[in-house]
């Protein structure tokens, strides 16, 4: 919910844009071996050799990735690297966590949070969504105590 929410919109959990890609020019080699394919690199490395600079919004939009927002995806491990843990589950209450699961991603994850603020809050609209689910959760079980 969290992550289709900022790919697909690049808004945080109070609806507000994270942000703009950088448009500051840089020499194309600083981009050398970055990109995620082959027509990216391509793509790069003619630019450097005309002499050419790039900026990092430049650069996505070379390799086919979201320029008009901010999406925190270029390669898409950071999401990829993500692990939902329920560590309440009860009938009255259930809790999950979303934490990073490799070293790489802890790291890319606090980058995010320090520039962007709290990432993986939800939205108040999701918040319902989640409490509405919750609900029809205890339901069933109700429903099925009852029929016993």
């Amino acid at each position: 919910m969290i992550r289709r929410r900022i790919q697909n919109t690049g808004r945080d959990a109070n609806e507000s844009q994270l942000g703009d890609y950088s448009t500051t020019p840089l020499p194309a080699f600083f981009y050398f071996g970055r990109s995620v394919n082959a027509s990216g690199e391509t793509k790069v490395r003619a630019a450097a050799k005309k002499g050419n600079k790039l900026s990092y919004k430049d650069f996505r939009n070379a390799n086919n990735r979201e320029t008009d927002f901010v999406d925190l995806t270029f390669t898409g491990a950071m999401w990829r690297e993500m692990d939902v843990n329920i560590t309440t589950n009860t009938p009255k209450k259930s809790t999950a966590t979303i934490s990073p699961t490799t070293p790489r991603t802890v790291k890319v994850l606090t980058y995010n949070v320090l520039r962007y603020g709290p990432i993986l809050d939800i939205t108040a609209n999701e918040r319902g969504l989640l409490l509405e689910a919750n609900k029809q959760r205890v339901l069933k079980i109700f429903r099925q105590v009852l029929k016993k």
